[in-house]
């Protein structure tokens, strides 16, 4: 029989590292051991032995997981993305020149195209990704005049806000250390991603540089960037080849909303050559687009013509890096995501929008090869968790480029996991890779501790609401 001075002194042999003298009558004792008391102190004791024994090798990027957690509110979407005061000032000077019924008839006429009077494709399924030299339109041409900007700037800003700022937070998150000093809003509109830009970076940013060809928005954008440091507009590709032979170069360059609006590939082309030549050495360029069949086709074909640019390119020193959404480099990556509201409650004129983006970074060939090599083990869902009975479906494009549908049953997973699963979203960075062996050992064990440790893969950027801000 075992006595409890026995199992003591196995306990603190174990404890100390120490093997404990006699193993095989250990196990002996235990088997002899027949009545329900003795089965239940080796029981009792087996466990703490296991408790005790050192960790299994934990991956190094295993407590990086955790790290964004405070961050995050508990029912793991991020809080509301209100423009800022100073902003809606200044928007509200340019707005207040029209009444409330000549801006709804403005809404009516130029916000949405639910006729597709523009005749965009609206299936881009059967399309390969890239663009060509073809010089042929596939779309008619939009010009913004007074009175679309002025629709623009009461109604559809703040969705461009929302949704370029959801895209600067991923930048931050993926490079904490990236800070810009100079920024090249490309078709900046009224300068909503200078806005942006500023919110993320106002501490080191000195120059700001505007792009846009529509005389209505240089206007607006006069009014909403005044005192900007080094504010300058240009207004065409035309001026960017002198600033190219010139020399000069930025840091940070942002194209929102403009690919999907360019009528052909060869001005697609020219443009993304131009802003890649104008990209600094380990600056970033942001393209945001919209989140329909178009737009997305033209961010995706965006990245496939830097990357394949930058494969032709003689000079082996300039690489690429995908910061965002995908962190695969030579695979399609899924870049459409749908935000959806922070609470049940409807406010008059808010909305939800779908946006697709991708995050480019101009890297040396050295750099790219170390990134490479350490990945993170993080993975994009392409659509909505399918519940189930105590399990869930997710589906997931693997940090290999590969899709993939991974179940975490309520049984198997850890309950943080579990339950972070059930409440993910569309577009959210799932963690892949990881056995539920190395979670474990990042999980404290304090309970009240984990009350918020459930979100632990919920690396996600919206949701992006917002409310029309009326006079």
């Amino acid at each position: 029989m075992s006595t409890p001075l026995m199992m003591m002194r196995t306990l603190r042999a174990a404890a100390s590292g120490a093997r404990p003298a006699p193993a095989a009558s250990t196990q002996v004792l235990f088997a002899s051991s027949s009545s329900p008391a003795a089965s239940r102190r080796a029981r009792r004791a087996r466990r703490a032995t296991s408790m005790i024994k050192p960790p299994a090798t934990i991956d190094p990027r295993t407590p990086l997981l955790v790290a964004d957690i405070d961050r995050i509110s508990r029912n793991g979407l991020a809080q509301r993305v209100e423009m800022p005061q100073e902003m809606l000032d200044r928007l509200k000077t340019v707005v207040r020149r029209r009444t409330h019924s000549q801006l709804e008839t403005l809404r009516q006429k130029h916000v949405g195209d639910r006729r597709n009077t523009r005749q965009v494709p609206l299936d881009m399924s059967k399309t390969p990704i890239g663009w060509t030299m073809d010089q042929t339109p596939q779309i008619p041409p939009f010009a913004y005049g007074p009175n679309e900007t002025l629709a623009y700037l009461a109604f559809e800003i703040e969705a461009t806000f929302a949704c370029t700022h959801a895209v600067f937070t991923e930048l931050q998150k993926r490079l904490p250390e990236f800070a810009p000093k100079s920024v090249l809003d490309f078709g900046a509109g009224p300068g909503t991603a200078s806005w942006v830009a500023k919110s993320f970076f106002e501490q080191g940013l000195d120059k700001y540089c505007v792009v846009e060809p529509s005389q209505s928005m240089v206007d607006a954008a006069e009014v909403l960037l005044e005192d900007f440091a080094g504010f300058s507009v240009r207004r065409s590709i035309a001026d960017l080849s002198r600033d190219i032979n010139a020399g000069n170069k930025y840091d940070l360059i942002v194209v929102s909303y403009v690919f999907s609006d360019i009528t052909n590939d060869f001005e697609r082309v020219a443009t993304m050559s131009a802003l890649w030549e104008l990209l600094s050495d380990n600056g970033c360029l942001v393209v945001v687009d919209r989140g329909s069949p178009w737009g997305s086709h033209h961010v995706r074909s965006a990245r496939q013509f830097v990357l394949d640019f930058v494969a032709e390119e003689e000079n082996e020193k300039e690489g690429v890096r995908i910061v965002a959404p995908c962190p695969h480099h030579f695979e399609r990556s899924p870049v459409v995501n749908r935000p959806r509201e922070a609470t049940t409650k409807r406010w008059h004129g808010q909305k939800g929008s779908k946006f697709s983006y991708v995050i480019l970074q101009k890297t040396s060939k050295s750099s790219e090869e170390a990134e490479a090599a350490e990945k993170m083990p993080f993975a994009r869902m392409l659509r909505s968790p399918l519940l189930a009975t105590r399990h869930v479906h997710l589906d997931l494009c693997t940090p290999e480029g590969k899709l993939e549908r991974r179940s975490v049953t309520k049984g198997k997973a850890i309950r943080e996991v579990y339950r972070a699963s059930r409440k993910a979203h569309w577009g959210a960075a799932f963690a892949f890779g990881l056995s539920n062996r190395a979670l474990r050992a990042v999980v404290p064990r304090d309970r009240w501790s984990q009350i918020s440790l459930w979100s632990l893969y919920l690396f996600q950027f919206g949701p992006l609401n917002w409310r029309q801000h009326e006079e």
